[in-house]
């Protein structure tokens, strides 16, 4: 019994970690389908921010998007910020940024839907008010597009890593791991995935995600799937943010994403299966399987530990639930002394990942499917240049 529970528990966190990208690796090395793109492409494009109570940051937000290195007569910048009881709407005011508003909140898919329907542009980017995005983001975003096949284009998203937070470097290393899986998949047609803090769609594939859902944005790349379009990524548009604040509100977003990730594979996975067998299997591998992690990664415990149990091995497997105990404990202390020990802290930082994700899973069960989001605390913000430089993919 506990060989069966390691072996299954080992097999779901090697395919996902490791199997699943490395096929993608190799997928796209023999079978290539770039994207065809055009650098001189430059269509009207309109950036829609969503922004609920954020006047501390709104005014930024408003001139790095004025700053980006795109034609000013061919790029439309609109402001949302509905149910906003602070200033964030008169902060927003800029020549040339249309503002819309409103005291009703109805969430930021309401928000987004709203602003597409005042705009211009053949492309609608989607892009959050905390995050500041590259200069040629509209440029590299504009040149995917050039591909008539190409509905939806997620940008990469970055954490600063240089401020010395473990936090910072362990969700940096996540990211960077999904931009290389992310530019695999869209090496061999499309990849199942898109990051709210820069989306964009063509204006055909923008597809209302429906009522209540929790990630709109993968929601409605997928729907675009669903309908025939491609679903590419690119490195070079740099979408920038600081991670959350602490672990607590990591692990606060990370419920909310996985019960969003369940809702939307419930509403969108059946449209892909029947039309792209290929990207339903991405869809799975790359977003299906990870809520299992947690689960996996107890498995993998519980069986070493009954193996062990039963054999000379015993005393070695108390030691090291012991080594880990003390490492979480461990990483728990460091955080609260604000002396972050890289080692002790992941340890730390993965066991509250795990609960946030089954805690996430019972939300999805219970029906809670709130789709106004409490905004957590991020860390302080690194100067402008740590914001918008593109490299580092």
């Amino acid at each position: 019994m506990g060989a069966v529970l390691m072996l299954s528990g080992a097999l779901v966190l090697f395919y996902v970690s490791v199997g699943y990208p490395a096929a993608m690796a190799v997928w796209a090395r023999v079978a290539p389908r770039p994207v065809k793109r055009d650098d001189a492409h430059r269509p009207l494009i309109s950036i829609i921010v969503a922004a609920f109570n954020e006047r501390d940051v709104i005014h930024d937000k408003v001139a790095n998007l004025k700053a980006l290195d795109y034609p000013e007569d061919r790029l439309e910048i609109i402001v949302v910020s509905d149910g906003s009881d602070d200033d964030t709407a008169a902060r927003a005011e800029a020549p040339g940024v249309t503002v819309l508003h409103r005291d009703e909140r109805n969430g930021k898919q309401a928000a987004v839907l709203r602003g597409a329907d005042h705009a211009r542009g053949d492309i609608l980017v989607v892009t959050d008010a905390n995050n500041a995005l590259s200069p040629n983001s509209m440029r590299e975003i504009a040149a995917m597009f050039a591909d008539p096949a190409v509905g939806v284009v997620s940008g990469r998203k970055a954490i600063p890593t240089d401020g010395g937070r473990g936090l910072d470097a362990l969700e940096g290393g996540y990211w960077k791991y999904e931009s290389k899986l992310k530019a695999w998949e869209t090496a061999t047609g499309s990849t199942p995935s898109a990051v709210g803090e820069l989306s964009a769609f063509r204006r055909e594939a923008f597809i209302d995600p429906g009522e209540g859902m929790i990630t709109e944005d993968f929601v409605q790349a997928m729907l675009a799937a669903g309908a025939g379009w491609r679903v590419a990524y690119t490195p070079d548009a740099v979408s920038t943010e600081m991670a959350s604040a602490s672990t607590s509100d990591e692990a606060k977003r990370r419920r909310r994403i996985t019960n969003g990730r369940l809702q939307a594979f419930a509403h969108v996975f059946p449209r892909v299966a029947s039309r792209d067998k290929r990207l339903a299997w991405q869809m799975i591998s790359h977003k299906g399987l990870r809520p299992l992690i947690p689960l996996a990664t107890a498995s993998v415990g519980v069986g070493a530990a009954l193996t062990a149990w039963h054999s000379r091995l015993r005393v070695l497997a108390i030691l090291g639930a012991a080594v880990l105990t003390i490492a979480a404990v461990g990483g728990w202390l460091s955080e609260k002394r604000e002396r972050r020990v890289l080692p002790l802290y992941a340890v730390f930082y993965a066991v509250k990942v795990h609960i946030a994700t089954i805690m996430g899973v019972v939300d999805f069960f219970r029906g809670r499917r709130s789709n106004l989001w409490e905004r957590v605390e991020r860390a302080p913000v690194a100067p402008e240049s740590e914001l918008t430089t593109p490299s580092g993919r």
